[in-house]
């Protein structure tokens, strides 16, 4: 797995960095419920809704969240080789609520802005729960909405079967595997490898052997075969030069070895990490209390 895009998540505003703890191999960004107006850390109820996005840490260099949408909404951009690809995990309104209708249509509202504003420079991949089926036209408005919207916006789907099931009074959701054709590079061993340790700094050429330099140049020269009457000709005698050049600057200007620095010491512990948590939960309290200042806490 790459990549995951999560719905209720059940996590609260002050909870929400606990993504990042679910695997050591494993980064993540996330929305909550109660983002407009968190409540405190101190009696939270059973937490429910939430979406969120979940990648492998050694795609964090490729990774770009992106602070838009609402809570129901999560989105990252994701640097391919030739493109850029924009997910969208979401989480839509169930019928439960007097306004569900209301609050579907904001929410598809939003995705449509977010689709018109990156579908000129992304592929886009909207992933998630609806809570509606997409596959058939019930005639509903909620159901009639999202249609449209994936007509205006010439998305499609694939029907895999049932996602979800109602047994014995417990909902059950089934995870959903997918693979999309898109290129990606992390960066192979090799290429790093040629790169580290090595600085290639302005040339100070007050220091440096010309004579060197220059008879590097003439050898390099001399033994081109230059064919300057075409434009291929042309093309490779200029990218030969260049090459020459190169080569004997190197030869008089090596690289020079960087400064590796050590690991830094890793000194976590149990204790540390609960201190920290704890620290989190006791900022959230101040801020549900209205900030207030240190004498009026005692």
């Amino acid at each position: 797995m790459d990549i995951c895009l999560l719905q209720e998540h059940w996590l609260f505003n002050c909870q929400i960095d606990n993504l990042n703890e679910l695997h050591e191999h494993l980064n993540g960004i996330g929305k909550s419920v109660d983002d407009r107006d968190p409540i405190t850390p101190v009696q939270m109820p059973r937490g429910y809704g939430g979406v969120g996005i979940l990648w492998r840490k050694e795609m964090d260099s490729l990774i770009t969240t992106l602070d838009i949408g609402n809570e129901r909404i999560q989105c990252v951009e994701v640097r391919g080789d030739k493109k850029k690809l924009l997910l969208v995990s979401v989480y839509l309104p169930c019928r439960g609520s007097n306004n569900n209708i209301s609050e579907l249509q904001e929410c598809v509202d939003i995705l449509y802005e977010i689709v018109q504003s990156f579908s000129g420079t992304h592929c886009i991949l909207v992933g998630g729960d609806f809570n509606e089926n997409i596959f058939i036209k019930s005639g509903l408005t909620r159901n009639q909405y999202i249609l449209d919207f994936m007509e205006e916006c010439k998305f499609s789907a694939k029907e895999i079967g049932k996602t979800f099931i109602h047994s014995n009074g417990v909902d059950n959701h089934y995870p959903i595997q997918a693979e999309i054709n898109f290129e990606f590079s992390i960066g192979s061993n090799e290429l790093k490898s040629s790169k580290r340790g090595k600085i290639y700094c302005k040339v100070n050429w007050d220091k440096l052997d010309k004579d060197k330099y220059q008879e590097s140049i003439e050898k390099g020269i001399d033994a081109l075969k230059l064919d300057l009457n075409t434009t291929d000709g042309i093309s490779d005698a200029f990218s030969n030069i260049n090459n020459i050049i190169d080569s004997a600057t190197k030869s008089v200007a090596p690289a020079h070895k960087a400064f590796r620095k050590r690991p830094k010491l890793k000194v976590m512990n149990e204790n540390i990490d609960h201190a920290i948590k704890a620290k989190k939960q006791a900022h959230a309290l101040w801020k549900f209390r209205g900030r207030p200042a240190i004498k009026e806490l005692s």
